[in-house]
């Protein structure tokens, strides 16, 4: 090689230089490949590399702002999930749809995306919309399945439970589908453990306490939610562990009870955070998850008087926050 001159321009790209590639000149495969890449439209796309091709199809994805979340290996190529974070809400949201479109039946997929990747949001996002659960693994990759037959199944099991009956799944349920059960068990206000297998039982109160604590949830609306939830993120605003010891200052508990309640809300809080990721607090709708919790696991629902009675307390410091945001 006599000097760099002699070689094709678009050898000589930062990429290809941090990543000590440098290419003469492209056969078809490189050829294929670079178009292959530069395809790669807004979502995950899987491509897939000759071995001999692997570093060059990585200074390819730098070149084009892409990044490969996942390698996966044959006995002649590699698959390459690549990640176009970019593009407009419309688009990422599409890619998602396709993706979940792609899912047969049963199907799950644990993903390796980024924690602040706008298409990790979306695909949350339309597992929501659709119904399906999304779960943060131990690893940090995001876990979707298409288990909408499993769904039915269990939303026709809980109908069906009887006071005082019970239902066993058994322990080979995945992490996945034990979230479906507990959010279905939780929503219709059921007793769940998960000791060595996943069971949900319906437990039988009195139809003077049925009434009572339905006429009670009623009157827990959303102003009142926001008078007496002091953490705020964003828009949005949550009921913190402090905000429930508070309440209970209110009326005479003891320590034990105490300890038992704020275990059903770490409980509550654990799988807000599962499904979304979120454990500032408890929002409006876990709010109202933990009351069934607590309801059916230790006969208790706070009245509404002392919730009044809370609300006073908090108000000024509300009003105080709600300005603060709104002058930000």
């Amino acid at each position: 090689m006599t000097g760099p001159s002699l070689l094709p321009e678009k050898s000589f790209t930062a990429a290809a230089y941090r990543s000590g590639v440098l290419v003469v000149s492209e056969d078809t495969q490189a050829a294929e490949l670079r178009g292959a890449i530069g395809a790669v439209q807004s979502g995950l796309t899987s491509v897939k590399v000759p071995k001999q091709l692997e570093n060059f199809s990585q200074v390819l994805a730098d070149e084009a702002g892409l990044s490969i979340c996942a390698r996966r290996e044959d006995e002649e190529a590699f698959v390459l999930d690549m990640l176009r974070d970019s593009g407009t809400k419309e688009e990422l949201y599409a890619a998602a749809e396709a993706l979940f479109d792609r899912l047969a039946d049963g199907e799950m997929k644990a993903l390796a995306l980024p924690p602040s990747s706008r298409f990790r949001a979306a695909l949350v996002k339309v597992a929501k919309d659709r119904g399906l659960p999304s779960m943060n693994t131990s690893d940090g990759h995001l876990q979707i399945g298409q288990l909408h037959v499993f769904i039915k199944e269990v939303e026709e099991i809980v109908e069906r439970l009887e006071d005082d009956q019970e239902h066993d799944f058994g322990s080979e349920l995945s992490s996945l589908h034990r979230l479906v059960v507990r959010q279905k068990s939780m929503a219709a206000g059921l007793f769940m453990t998960e000791e060595e297998s996943v069971r949900i039982r319906r437990v039988a109160l009195p139809s003077v306490d049925k009434t009572q604590a339905l006429e009670e949830q009623r009157k827990m609306t959303e102003a009142s939610f926001k008078k007496f939830a002091s953490g705020r993120l964003g828009h949005q605003i949550f009921l913190r562990r402090g905000d429930l010891q508070r309440l209970l200052e209110e009326g005479e508990h003891t320590e034990e009870f105490k300890a038992r309640l704020g275990q059903v809300f770490d409980d509550t809080l654990q799988l807000q955070l599962d499904v979304l990721g979120q454990n500032y607090g408890l929002s409006k709708e876990y709010w109202q998850v933990f009351l069934t919790k607590a309801s059916n696991e230790l006969s208790w629902r706070p009245k509404f008087e002392v919730l009044e009675a809370f609300e006073e307390l908090m108000d000024a410091q509300m009003d105080t926050a709600m300005e603060r945001q709104s002058s930000c």
